[in-house]
């Protein structure tokens, strides 16, 4: 989104595909809260001093009806929590580290989100969203639970922990 044009693009597919909320990673966006344009709200949870990083959603305008709240949590995660006629959902929108951040900026993100995640309210609808920047192979042996026959090649140590973190999720439910 840094880029000139970027949101325009990003506008004209949500309206092209009448998409209601649009999940972004990776934005390079130093906004941190929310702005409209163009009857669109944008959630944003950047880094406050450079261009890099950054996570958040654009709502439609029934998106935006919808919305509840937001908590722009980290310039890596950002959660919004909506009201369906189903009941409520909430959408966590998450950018972990890629491989050039140590592990130990993996781990934290993961314990971040786990945080997040337990403070959804049980009976909402959880969504977990986003560039998970982690290798997930199609062979699900051991990790039924949580994936299907859908991924490529081999998993990294990266999908191993977000196979993890899943696995705990569901045992958790």
């Amino acid at each position: 989104m840094h880029q000139d044009d970027n949101l325009e693009i990003l506008l004209n597919q949500m309206q092209k595909f009448r998409w209601e909320i649009l999940g972004l990673a990776e934005t390079h966006s130093t906004e941190y809260g929310e702005f409209a344009i163009g009857g669109y709200k944008i959630l944003s949870s950047g880094n406050l001093s450079v261009h890099r990083k950054g996570v958040g959603m654009i709502l439609n305008k029934v998106a935006q009806s919808a919305l509840l709240g937001y908590n722009p949590i980290s310039p890596r995660i950002i959660s919004a929590r909506f009201q369906t006629k189903t009941g409520a959902i909430t959408i966590i929108q998450v950018y972990p580290p890629n491989t050039a951040d140590n592990e130990t900026c993996v781990y934290e993100l993961y314990d971040q989100l786990q945080r997040e995640t337990d403070k959804t309210p049980k009976n909402d609808i959880l969504i977990i969203m986003g560039d998970l920047n982690a290798k997930v192979e199609s062979n699900d042996s051991g990790w039924e639970t949580v994936m299907g026959k859908y991924g490529l090649g081999e998993s990294n140590a990266r999908g191993e922990k977000l196979f993890t973190f899943c696995a705990c999720s569901v045992q958790q439910t």
